[in-house]
């Protein structure tokens, strides 16, 4: 018995899928490049950095609303950070007034390379990060970061998150992979959790929120992209070897 061919429909959905991620890729790629050659400042609210570079005076007085209360930044310095799924930077801010009450102490996440783009935005994560900070982080009493801003350019895939920086404001550490977890750490992180998913759970407004992923899609979506990115190689190194096969 021969075997099953695959459906002609598939097929032709396959191809189509494949081709909206590398159509997807290639204008992505495009923006990092100039991005990284231009290296643009965000100046207006509608604008997103493509880095904590990219972060101007003019664009913070904006994202975080100052003009409200009249007190304004005045500088602004870029410190440490770190690198992975985004690339995280400790941001100082400086206001006209000493002593407001606006936060002095962020932490910038961007995705300033294609990579970083392409992994956030295949997963959902871009949106979804900023949504939890927005809608869900404030109905909850958890140790977790406030949000203070959140952005997401839909073309270039850039994408910024103002929260507050834990080490500077309640001495927090972070882990790693190595890091020895206690059983009274591991507890809480487990309360933690139940907090969480106990405060929404059976939550009608679930179904109103598109962008929450789960775990599996979140998943899938990254083995979509690594596919994709592998067989650009392949091609890519059988078109060195002179394979047009």
């Amino acid at each position: 018995m021969s075997a099953k061919k695959p459906h002609m429909t598939t097929v032709t959905a396959s191809f189509a899928s494949k081709a909206r991620l590398y159509a997807t890729a290639a204008r992505v790629g495009a923006f990092a490049l100039y991005d990284k050659i231009a290296n643009p400042n965000a100046l207006s609210r509608e604008d997103t950095p493509w880095s904590a570079d990219a972060i101007t005076v003019e664009w913070l007085n904006h994202a975080i609303g100052c003009g409200a209360s009249g007190t304004r930044v005045v500088s602004f310095n870029v410190g440490r950070g770190s690198a992975g799924t985004s690339v995280r930077r400790a941001i100082k801010l400086h206001y006209s007034d000493r002593k407001t009450n606006l936060p002095t102490n962020m932490f910038a996440k961007t995705c300033p390379t294609f990579l970083t783009r392409m992994a956030n935005s295949v997963t959902g994560t871009m949106i979804s990060e900023g949504n939890f900070y927005r809608i869900l982080r404030p109905e909850l009493s958890i140790e977790a970061p406030v949000g203070y801003h959140s952005s997401f350019s839909p073309a270039s895939f850039r994408s910024v998150h103002l929260l507050e920086d834990l080490v500077a404001t309640k001495n927090a550490t972070f882990c790693n992979p190595r890091t020895e977890i206690s059983r009274d750490k591991a507890e809480q992180i487990v309360r933690l959790l139940a907090t969480y998913h106990g405060h929404f759970y059976g939550d009608l407004r679930l179904q109103a929120w598109p962008w929450l992923k789960s775990y599996p899609s979140m998943v899938l979506g990254w083995r979509s992209f690594c596919r994709a990115e592998e067989e650009s190689h392949s091609r890519l190194r059988r078109s060195a070897r002179g394979d047009s096969s």
